[in-house]
């Protein structure tokens, strides 16, 4: 296995979605500003994780996390195979990849 960085995630709403966009943008579905931000706000319920349903009541359309620190940017890792696939995406907010490593291995 090898881990990658990939990039950066700027949060500017103290909140990080994972999830397909085809279920916020796809055919059918409006996430402007104005009608999507409202929406989407409602949906998230006190505490830190929030696992957003579909609407016919079944989990699996995302999950948001709340950011460590807030807003800011944060480094993304695809952690994958020998052979390339991805196994793993990993955004580190408050912790440094040894830090995460050495918890992982105390949790075993």
């Amino acid at each position: 296995m090898k881990i990658e960085e990939v990039g950066m995630i700027d949060v500017d709403a103290g909140i990080v979605q994972v999830g397909d966009p085809c279920y916020w943008y796809g055919k059918g579905h409006d996430f402007t500003y104005e009608v999507g931000w409202k929406n989407y706000c409602n949906l998230l319920t006190g505490g830190q994780v929030h696992v957003i349903r579909h609407e016919k009541g079944h989990e699996g359309k995302a999950i948001t996390v709340q950011s460590g620190y807030g807003d800011g940017s944060y480094p993304v890792y695809i952690v994958s195979s020998d052979a390339g696939l991805p196994l793993a995406l990993v955004t580190l907010f408050a912790c440094s990849l040894d830090e995460l490593a050495a918890t992982i291995k105390e949790a075993k």
